[in-house]
């Protein structure tokens, strides 16, 4: 079944972004947490796109996080697809009428 996730994965986003049986100690600010078995971090908004394209039409489960800041996860891991926006969508920009625009992987430090 996970060879079949990952083979899926690799079809529609490149086999670089995608890695198996993931350690989330190493992708949360607590560093803590199981494996997740795949963790993708798309380098655009057309890989993110892609691989929410594989797993809707293919049932596989996802979680999407930023930065993993804040973020508790269990011993046993996340079981499906975790897509990790973090750095390569942590624009901010500020809108004319003083508005602030932040992607999801945006830090609450450089927002502030």
């Amino acid at each position: 079944m996970l060879k079949d996730i990952y083979s899926l994965l690799v079809e529609y986003v490149p086999q670089s972004i995608v890695s198996k049986d993931e350690p989330m100690s190493a992708h949360t600010s607590f560093k803590i947490g199981g494996n997740a078995d795949f963790l993708v971090q798309p380098g655009s908004k057309e890989d993110f796109v892609s691989v929410m394209a594989c797993c809707k039409a293919n049932d596989i489960p996802f979680t999407v996080i930023g930065n993993g800041s804040n973020l508790l996860v269990s011993d046993k891991g996340i079981r499906g697809v975790v897509i990790k926006v973090g750095k390569n969508f942590s624009n901010i920009y500020m809108l004319d009428d003083g508005i602030i625009y932040a992607e999801s992987g945006a830090s609450l430090a450089s927002v502030a």
